[in-house]
């Protein structure tokens, strides 16, 4: 089946230009959009039906909920945060799982809108795919209210309930400097989603803030999943070993992290310390003893549900209303694996680190 991108490649136009074609939307040559009408026929594509007759009966006892990986934990929690609302107001949800695919995100939020769900919660693959963002506009244009979770869309003007993602990590990497530690890696996550770019910043500021260089071999780009964490991990440590120290940006990744480290024959924290930025249930059992960024997972479900049942409530009148936008605060659960290694040579360090402003 043909797709969005295989069009704007062939009728050598952006994806955006492609949806403004199809939603008969913003300013479009007629050249393009002829070229583009003509990649399509010659591709056999169909574009969903556009139609807002088809939303005029909306399921409002029925909602949406995007996720980015299922097999994360953090979405099973903050599930159960969203259950705890909508089963007061005898709402159910149809969860979908993106597998942090573009085109199956589409693929999701077109079943959604056959469904004629009431509503949205979803976290965004990508805050930057514009045919994704574009779509979702299209949703929310037809009434359908979109309430992002954890990742934002730039300029989306959606809804949404967030992590202070940069002040987390700058907390986490500001205490392993705090501990000794100078030589400090990054597993970082996706940086076209806002979690990841934050988590970045926050590595790197609280190295500039504590005077200590940035070193590109440091930092090391995953995707939040863990098979590319226990690669990457696995591969630094093999060639870096004067690290002594490893933030990972987000559980899963940290996971993978974990096993490299022990299949390498190294334990935590005598010979590499490490931290995790999202908690998990082992990290604090079984002998692991991780210390991770934790934030308040089944809260974020919570008010998400709320924001989009106030919506539902109020019908199309929620579009008259400022977006709603919550951000929460992550707290640092230390349990020791922070220290520096007592199988390492301390590094000096002359003051203490400063505190996040």
């Amino acid at each position: 089946m043909p797709r969005i991108h295989d069009i704007a490649e062939r009728a050598n136009v952006s994806i955006a230009t492609v949806s403004r074609v199809f939603n008969n939307s913003g300013y479009v040559t007629q050249s393009k959009r002829m070229a583009v009408l003509k990649a399509a026929e010659e591709l056999g594509y169909t574009p969903p039906e556009k139609s807002k007759r088809t939303y005029e009966k909306m399921a409002n006892d029925i909602v949406g909920v995007v996720v980015s990986d299922i097999n994360n934990p953090f979405f099973s929690e903050a599930i159960k945060g969203m259950m705890e609302v909508f089963r007061k107001h005898d709402i159910n949800m149809l969860i979908c799982d993106t597998d942090e695919s573009p085109e199956q995100e589409i693929k999701a939020l077109q079943t959604l809108r056959r469904e004629k769900v009431g509503g949205i919660i979803i976290t965004p693959v990508s805050g930057s795919v514009e045919y994704n963002a574009e779509y979702l506009k299209e949703l929310n244009g037809l009434g359908i209210p979109i309430v992002l979770l954890d990742r934002d869309i730039k300029l989306s003007g959606f809804d949404g309930v967030f992590l202070d993602s940069f002040k987390g990590a700058f907390d986490a990497v500001n205490t392993l400097i705090a501990n000794g530690h100078t030589e400090i890696a990054i597993i970082a996550g996706l940086i076209t989603s806002k979690p990841g770019i934050d988590r970045l910043e926050g590595y790197l500021e609280a190295l500039r803030l504590n005077n200590l260089p940035i070193r590109e071999e440091y930092i090391l780009y995953g995707d939040f999943r863990k098979e590319s964490a226990y690669e990457l991990t696995y591969k630094l440590l093999e060639n870096r070993k004067e690290v002594t120290a490893i933030f990972s940006s987000n559980n899963m990744m940290s996971v993978g992290c974990i096993e490299a480290i022990t299949n390498l024959g190294l334990k935590i924290p005598d010979d590499i310390a490490f931290v995790s930025f999202d908690d998990f249930y082992l990290f604090g059992s079984g002998g692991f003893n991780i210390s991770a960024i934790s934030r308040p997972t089944m809260q974020m479900g919570v008010e998400a549900a709320k924001v989009l049942t106030s919506h539902l409530k109020k019908g199309k009148r929620y579009k008259d209303e400022m977006s709603k936008r919550i951000i929460l605060s992550p707290h640092l659960v230390l349990r020791g694996s922070e220290q520096f290694p007592k199988n390492r040579r301390a590094a000096a360090f002359a003051t203490a680190p400063p505190e996040f402003p």
